[in-house]
């Protein structure tokens, strides 16, 4: 991994599928499991034809330290402040699912964001017919969803729907959502806080200077508050990182060499996200501070 340009492997990695019995729960968390077949089945993969590159292009440029630890740059930029409901099942009626994306929009409207950012992260992120008109669809979709909700209507209903209002594309793209976590975020102390009458603060990226509150995002149900969003060099999407707790993590990172003034900077992988405002470079500028990153 040392001479790749950018960290295309993370994404698989799988580390929620780390526990004792089901694969080998010693692996670093970054580390790809090639010969579990079961962790492909909900492979988060963010289509990239948007060419997105939150890194801003910049090269990986990581190293391994020690035998389990991948040493990386990265910039902190929000915590994971709230982890909306999940979805059981979707192939149920509408009724069923209506209420939790409803709470989806709820956290999209605390920070300060329309429906159609959720619809963004619905389609943009995860199908390949990637094009923003798509969320116009979404919107009209989800009209005919609450109403058909409050009909108490059922999946057949549903589907007929479907057909009639032609929103095939919008059906088949929610069939996943019941694998998906949506979160809203807030903004890391380590970024200066903006005035309005002064204008952003100097060094601070595009990002938090349009967003303040934080942003929302969607990435595979194993997130939970408290997680926080990096931006990685050669990291193509923010990646989710978990601070390091319990004392066997916290004595492995120091027996694999992490400096002991460094493990606040330690953390396990918890994977890949798309969050809104924050996948073409917005939350990195030209005076951006670098800092080392320990992955366990």
């Amino acid at each position: 991994m040392e001479e790749a340009k950018h960290l295309c492997l993370l994404p698989y990695s799988r580390p929620q599928y780390r526990v004792i019995g089901h694969v080998d729960n010693d692996l670093p968390t970054w580390c790809p499991v090639w010969s579990f077949w079961g962790e492909w089945k909900d492979y988060f993969d963010i289509h990239n034809n948007g060419d997105f590159t939150a890194d801003g292009r910049r090269p990986y440029n990581g190293s391994r330290q020690g035998n389990t630890i991948l040493k990386l740059e990265g910039i902190l930029l929000d915590t994971l402040e709230v982890v909306g409901p999940l979805i059981p099942d979707m192939n149920v009626p509408p009724g069923d699912f209506v209420p939790i994306m409803q709470e989806w929009l709820n956290l999209a409207e605390s920070r300060d964001l329309g429906p159609e950012v959720i619809w963004e992260c619905m389609h943009v992120a995860t199908h390949v017919e990637v094009g923003l008109d798509k969320v116009d669809l979404q919107a009209a979709y989800w009209e005919d969803l609450k109403r058909l909700a409050s009909e108490d209507a059922s999946i057949q209903d549903m589907k007929a729907a479907v057909i009639e209002g032609d929103h095939q594309f919008c059906f088949e793209s929610g069939a996943w959502l019941d694998k998906r976590s949506f979160f809203a975020t807030k903004p890391s102390e380590s970024f200066p806080e903006v005035t309005s009458e002064e204008g952003p603060a100097h060094g601070i990226s595009g990002y938090r200077s349009k967003m303040p509150k934080g942003s929302v995002g969607m990435a595979l149900p194993n997130v939970r508050a408290g997680d926080v969003v990096f931006i990685i060099k050669g990291g193509r999407t923010p990646l989710l990182f978990r601070p390091l707790s319990g004392e066997r993590l916290l004595e492995r990172a120091l027996e694999e060499g992490v400096p002991e003034n460094k493990l606040s900077r330690c953390y396990t992988l918890v994977g890949v996200s798309y969050i809104h405002g924050l996948m073409q470079g917005q939350g990195v500028t030209d005076s951006s501070s670098w800092e080392d990153v320990y992955l366990l």
